[in-house]
Formats: structure tokens, sequence, C-alpha cells
């Protein structure tokens, strides 16, 4: 092979080389800068997570969710505490005395100072009518609706649905607190007594006890 033919094909190699090592530069400064953006961006996500996550931390984890139900829990017995201090039956021991379970007050006897008035024997006279029979209903239902009797001292004649055997005895009364602000009358029960007659023999009426 003549001399200069030997010269051209080792530029020829060596432009080859060149363009080859510029080419592999090329690629690995593409790949290099595609990882440098990857990595970037996997560390902008990662931030934004690590952000999200303190946000969620303060506002609305599961601490406060805790938290929260722990309230709500508060509530719910402070609830049940006040169901039990104003209707302990519904909660507690059956009430055969109560309305809902067949209970019926049968009279009112009030003792009035006005008891030998006109007025008073006219109330005596109407008192078993059907108004009357029904606002007495309401001494054995709900604690807050009240029956008022006139006078300092009376009688209730209350009537059960069945035989039973008595192992308590329960008197309910609103606490003036819960009252609207503008009653001026209020007067809670302070002695009372109770008495039991057993069917069919009326006229066995015997003490429970004195209250």
């Amino acid at each position: 092979m003549p001399e200069h033919q030997q010269k051209n094909l080792a530029v020829y190699m060596l432009c080859v080389l060149l363009a080859a090592l510029t080419v592999f530069q090329i690629y690995v400064s593409e790949n290099s800068t595609t990882q440098q953006i990857q990595d970037r961006n996997f560390v902008e996500e990662n931030s934004e997570q690590i952000k999200d996550v303190g946000q969620y931390k303060v506002t609305g984890g599961p601490t406060d969710s805790k938290v929260q139900c722990f309230e709500e829990m508060e509530i719910l017995n402070d609830r049940l505490s006040l169901l039990e201090q104003l209707n302990f039956d519904k909660l507690g021991p059956t009430d055969y005395a109560a309305r809902i379970f067949g209970g019926e007050v049968v009279s009112v006897v009030p003792t009035s100072r006005h008891r030998g008035s006109l007025l008073s024997r006219v109330r005596t006279a109407f008192s078993s009518m059907y108004d009357n029979y029904y606002q007495m209903q309401c001494i054995i239902q709900d604690c807050g609706t009240c029956f008022a009797l006139e006078g300092s001292s009376g009688s209730i004649v209350i009537k059960l649905v069945k035989s039973v055997v008595l192992n308590a005895i329960t008197i309910e009364h609103i606490p003036k607190s819960a009252l609207p602000v503008k009653t001026d009358v209020y007067s809670a029960l302070k002695e009372f007594s109770v008495w039991v007659r057993t069917l069919p023999f009326p006229s066995a009426t015997n003490p429970l006890n004195d209250h």
C-alpha cells in the first residue's frame, strides 16, 4: 500500500474514533441529564409528600380524630347522665306505675285552704270529668310534666296494670334550675307515705312506709 493511502487511512480511522467518542459523550450527557431530572423530580415529590404529611398531622391527622371521638364520647356520657337524672326509669328497673307500662292515675284529692268554699266544691264536682282525667295522667309521665296540687297536701291514687312485688319506690321532681326563668311558683315534695290496696280485696289497705 502506498504511503499516502496509509496516511489517508490513518486520518479516516482517527475521524471515526473522534466521531464515536463525540456520540458517546453526547449519549452519556443526555442520560446524565435525564437521570438528574428524574432525581430532582423524585426529591420534589418526596418533599411534597413530607409537607402533606406534616400538614395532615397538624390539621387533621389520626390524633385529632381520636381527640374528636373522645370529646363526642364525653358529650354522649353527659347526655346519658342527664337522662338518668330526669328519667331514670327508662334506663333502670321497670316502673310499673308509669303510664307507658299501663299505670293509671285514678284520682287526685288536694287539701286546700279553700276546701269549704263554693269554688272548691264546684272543682271537686267536676274533678272526674274527661279533661281533668287526662291532665292527671302527667303525674306518671316524663319528669317535667307536672301536675299542680292546690294546698299544702293531698292524696293520689295510682292503679297498676297488674300485681307486682315492690322492691323500690322513686319520686321524680324537676330541678328548679330547669324551670323557665319567669316561673315564680316552685315547690317540691317533702314528705310522703305509700299505701297499698290489693285487688280483689279493696278493703285491705296497708301502709308500706313513710318518707
